[in-house]
């Protein structure tokens, strides 16, 4: 289930099927991602406050994102304060799950690879994630 949220935040900001630079991220129009109802149980990411942070070579970008009532309520283009979920990846992993035929098995290799991680921060978000690894661990 998490892995669907991560999918679609990673590709809300993205305008095309095609091979991103960090630049046209930075520039992409993000505000259409505000109101998206999220793909998840709300009881799991409803509200929420996520970083992703996405690296090419020596640069890093943040892209900050809140949701509330398990919609966006906000999305920028910098690190939130007392995030609730930081998620990792880097630009090669994240241009091939927006080229690939198949972007949900992708998306699961580029997490089973490493090449996707998230650290849940805060007591009850890390219990929260940790069930939701191990449900995985046992029904995959």
């Amino acid at each position: 289930m998490n892995f669907k949220l991560i999918l679609a935040l990673l590709l809300l900001f993205s305008l095309s099927t095609s091979a991103l630079t960090l630049k046209e991220i930075e520039l992409a129009d993000i505000s259409k991602a505000i109101d998206q109802e999220l793909p998840t149980p709300e009881i799991l990411f409803g509200n929420q406050k996520l970083n992703i942070n996405i690296q090419d070579d020596s640069k890093t970008l943040i892209l900050g994102i809140e949701t509330e009532n398990n919609k966006i309520k906000s999305f920028i283009k910098q690190e939130l304060t007392e995030p609730t979920l930081n998620i990792y990846t880097d630009l090669e992993t994240l241009n091939k799950i927006v080229t690939t035929e198949d972007p949900q098995q992708t998306l699961l290799d580029s997490i089973s690879e490493g090449k996707i991680t998230y650290e849940a921060v805060g007591i009850v978000n890390k219990l929260k994630f940790g069930l939701i690894n191990l449900g995985l661990i046992i029904f995959t």
